[in-house]
């Protein structure tokens, strides 16, 4: 048997995740049956993004599906006319890597064809 919290799942018993619940779970997400794409960005914090599932039965489209936004956003940054605006040094972040504190600021624009 085995004790999860206040649980005892009795050995032998079938455990079936289920991200659709996961990703709809008022305890982990705020309003979380609106539809809000910044969800999608990876978060270490909450355990209960799972995207394409884990472990040995994770979804076999996985790497297509990256693969494929990869590509969408190459498209998309193809489009764009991108100027960065220079960063000083006084306002980078020193850790293991270097990085702005504060994102980078850029002027975008569709580009001419």
């Amino acid at each position: 048997d085995v004790q999860l919290g206040d649980i005892t799942i009795k050995k032998g018993t079938m455990v079936a995740s289920i991200p659709y619940l996961f990703h709809r779970n008022p305890a982990y997400w705020k309003d979380p049956f609106t539809f809000n794409p910044d969800r999608c960005e990876f978060d270490q914090e909450n355990p209960c993004f799972l995207p394409f599932s884990i472990g040995m039965r994770n979804c076999i489209g996985q790497f297509f599906a990256r693969m494929e936004a990869k590509i969408v956003l190459l498209k998309v940054l193809i489009a764009l006319d991108i100027k960065c605006k220079p960063n000083s040094d006084e306002n980078m972040r020193v850790g293991l890597t270097i990085a702005p504190k504060e994102g980078v600021p850029a002027q975008i624009r569709l580009a001419s064809k």
